[in-house]
């Protein structure tokens, strides 16, 4: 099981938004690439929830799903999120958990990759390029994401008056 500890690769390798959050679902890093695609800084989302950047009109069950699907493991699939100004945007991401080693007293953190609608392929490349390119042998080999993946974009139905 990979531990992110253990992640060799450098996350500003990543051409595009990633992010770790803590057990308790906080950000305890992003990228610059998460940085400009979202407008907000690091510093300003440290303990901060991912939920920020959920419009209100993604519903709670989905994001329930979403975030048991991660615990579970991992989950992949586009979502609408906003920037910091509110303009809201379909995103695919694609997130896993990673354990701490045995042992010590962390909690598993979750690990989480997003691009822009379309731009899947080049998100993959990326990574595995990253992966490649730290050659150690603490290297992470993380799993494709699960087969189950939701695609909707978690949106709330509006009930006619």
């Amino acid at each position: 099981m990979p531990h992110w500890d253990d992640l060799a690769f450098d996350l500003e390798s990543i051409p595009f938004p990633v992010s770790m959050t803590d057990g308790e679902n906080r950000f305890v890093r992003v990228n610059r690439a998460f940085e400009r695609m979202y407008g907000w800084r690091q510093a300003e989302l440290i303990g901060q929830s991912p939920r920020m950047l959920t419009p209100q009109d993604v519903s709670e069950t989905f994001l329930r799903r979403l975030d048991r699907a991660t615990a579970a493991g991992g989950w992949h699939g586009r979502l609408l999120n906003r920037t910091r100004t509110g303009r809201k945007f379909e995103t695919f991401l694609a997130t896993h958990t990673l354990h701490p080693h045995p042992g010590t007293a962390a909690s598993p953190s979750r690990l989480g990759m997003a691009c822009r609608a379309g731009n899947e392929t080049a998100l993959l490349a990326a990574l595995l390029q990253a992966l490649a390119e730290s050659a150690s042998p603490k290297s992470p080999v993380l799993p494709p994401p699960p087969s189950r993946a939701r695609t909707r974009l978690g949106r709330r139905r509006e009930r006619p008056p």
